[in-house]
């Protein structure tokens, strides 16, 4: 497919910059300051003409219910990644759990647009992508958080995740087996919109912000260090709840099990 053939392109692009880009700025706490700034600035004017304007006309003629529906089919379209990675990452209880959310809200929930899956007791919301499994297998904390640097046109990532991601969509999701061409453009048009509509109630505290580069740098790296953190704690709890809600499971077995040998003896 052109359009994701041309993703990849940009993406290898913004690599060979960035290593002259690097040696020109070498802030240790934003070795890429430079680069981002230009491109911030780019992708600021380019989200004026274009991404914000479609994105409140979207929120304005779209009901609010059907704003989540459309936000869960396309968290539900992301759900192979997530269980690629679950795999990758060794977390087999996750990967299990993410498997039913997918099979369930494709089906009961009507290609995803509705979450029955997280009624469900034991089959929370979860995300994953390849920048968390590589922080995942990290060696140090020091290493698990990457440096901040925005990629044009998509915005806000970490240096690892610009090059991690292109991975996500080429070989770990369903993306590259959408047919026709024109669906898949469609869909992945939507997603971004969707995307835009989500962050729109930030853009006041961007524009009032001193540095609304170092507002937007500062908050992504605090989100993403947010998700590296829970992406460890939240597995040892989901499996520990798991164990004690097996374990509560058989205790009632047992008393059932009991209970019928009692009836049975009168």
């Amino acid at each position: 497919m052109h359009f994701k053939k041309w993703i990849f392109t940009l993406f290898i692009s913004i690599f060979f910059i960035t290593l002259t880009a690097c040696t020109r700025y070498p802030n240790p706490q934003d070795p890429y300051e430079g680069f981002n700034r230009k491109v911030y600035a780019f992708n600021h004017a380019v989200d004026t003409v274009v991404f914000k304007p479609i994105a409140k006309t979207y929120v304005t003629i779209v009901p609010p219910p059907l704003q989540a529906g459309v936000s869960n089919f396309y968290d539900n379209l992301w759900q192979p990644t997530t269980i690629a990675n679950d795999i990758l990452q060794g977390k087999l209880g996750f990967a299990v759990a993410d498997t039913w959310r997918l099979l369930i809200n494709s089906t009961v929930g009507i290609l995803g647009l509705f979450d029955v899956a997280s009624h469900i007791q034991g089959l929370p919301p979860h995300y994953e992508d390849l920048g968390l499994t590589f922080a995942y297998w990290s060696g140090n904390d020091g290493a698990k958080q990457s440096a901040f640097f925005e990629v044009p046109i998509f915005g806000p990532f970490t240096f690892r995740d610009a090059f991690t991601r292109p991975i996500d969509i080429f070989a770990l999701s369903v993306w590259p087996y959408i047919k026709p061409d024109w669906l898949s453009y469609a869909l992945f048009g939507g997603y971004l919109v969707d995307l835009r509509a989500q962050v729109l109630p930030a853009d006041k505290m961007i524009q009032d912000s001193f540095d609304p580069y170092i507002f937007v740098r500062d908050a992504y790296q605090q989100h993403r260090a947010a998700q590296i953190r829970d992406n460890e704690e939240n597995y040892v709890e989901y499996m520990k709840r798991v164990r004690e809600e097996e374990k509560e499971a058989g205790g009632k077995a047992k008393v059932v099990r009991r209970a019928r040998i009692d009836v049975g003896r009168f």
